[in-house]
């Protein structure tokens, strides 16, 4: 159901490679499964953020660093994960492109309960980069652009909705040409990203 005709997928570390057998890569999680957990967490009435700091078309290898700021994408190639140009071709076949359709966000939730917001450091067909980073600082370290200028947005304004901050997010990607990327924030944008005294409780993957 994506426009490219292709599912997404997250890979944790402890995956396998690609399986004949249940035609997927072992232990790694595909967007709807991902769906169908948020689906499962807001059941029980509790409201879900979600960032996903990755890239989601799967087109190109995880680059090696290079030049001055080390750049790569955050990303691996199915040629990579062991994934056969066969079962790409069977899937990409069904893909009707519409250059005119926006692309869906790459994790979709339909579930009741209580609300969903969640940020995407690029578009469907993007990818997106990993830096050392702060820039100019002996002690930087390599981390997504999108999560670092995230961050960065939350420590300046703590008592922003979630709208304001995606919108930060995107004044300082263009002010600092940080990326060729375009983040996406989707669902109830206009609560309060700490409406409690205790903040959200954080789970990273």
């Amino acid at each position: 159901d994506e426009l490219d005709g292709l599912d997404e997928m997250f890979l944790p570390v402890d995956i396998g490679p690609w399986s004949d057998a249940i035609g997927s890569v072992e232990n790694g999680l595909v967007d709807d499964e991902i769906g169908q957990m948020l689906d499962g967490i807001r059941a029980k009435g509790a409201d879900v953020w979600v960032v996903f700091d990755a890239c989601h078309s799967g087109t190109a290898t995880r680059a090696a660093p290079s030049g001055d700021e080390e750049v790569r994408t955050r990303q691996i190639s199915p040629e990579a994960m062991g994934i056969p140009a066969s079962a790409m071709d069977a899937v990409q076949s069904r893909a009707l492109p519409d250059p005119r359709k926006r692309a869906d966000a790459p994790v979709a939730s339909n579930g009741a309960g209580g609300s969903l917001v969640a940020f995407f450091a690029a578009q469907t067909d993007e990818v997106t980069p990993e830096k050392r980073l702060p820039k100019g600082k002996p002690d930087r370290v390599a981390q997504g652009v999108f999560t670092y200028t995230l961050f960065e947005a939350l420590a300046e304004f703590p008592n922003a909705s979630y709208a304001q901050i995606g919108q930060e997010v995107l004044r300082k990607y263009s002010v600092k040409n940080l990326a060729r990327s375009t983040p996406m924030f989707e669902g109830d944008l206009d609560k309060m990203v700490f409406s409690g005294a205790a903040g959200p409780s954080v789970a990273q993957w």
